[in-house]
């Protein structure tokens, strides 16, 4: 576990509403195929974000965002129907590296509370973010990103 100030950084995505599940396997698939197709995967890190809690939002209405990383100066050539581009706001991080798989992001969260309180948090209003840095993926990790105060 590390704290982190996470700058502003412009981003591409992906988005599907709907209940959060397998079905999110396909959303980042295709923000890695966008990527390999403009030659922006190298190097790259991708963002996944579950924007709403489906505690206190209808799953169905739930939305996921598969995102690229990329620089201040890119802008996409050709923006698909489900294809978006903006930026997310800086803020601070704690960030959890984990091993890349389903199993250890599944524990991860089951286990978010425990996380929370053993650390002694102070959660900020923002979405928790996985971040898959392509040379970390190699390793095979991940992280993952609570907002704090």
């Amino acid at each position: 576990m590390k704290i982190e100030y996470f700058k502003k950084t412009d981003i591409i995505y992906f988005r599907r509403i709907g209940k959060y599940g397998s079905e999110n396997l396909v959303v980042m698939e295709q923000i890695k195929n966008y990527a390999k197709n403009q030659g922006l995967f190298e190097n790259s890190t991708i963002l996944a974000i579950a924007q709403d809690n489906p505690q206190f939002v209808n799953p169905e209405a739930c939305r996921f965002d598969a995102c690229l990383c990329v620089s201040s100066s890119y802008r996409p050539n050709d923006i698909q129907g489900n294809l978006y581009f903006s930026s997310i706001s800086a803020g601070k991080y704690v960030v959890f590296l984990i091993e890349h798989t389903s199993k250890a992001i599944e524990e991860f969260y089951a286990n978010i509370l425990k996380n929370v309180n053993k650390y002694d948090l102070k959660l900020d209003n923002k979405p928790i973010v996985e971040r898959y840095r392509q040379q970390l993926v190699d390793q095979g990790k991940c992280e993952i990103m609570l907002p704090i105060k």
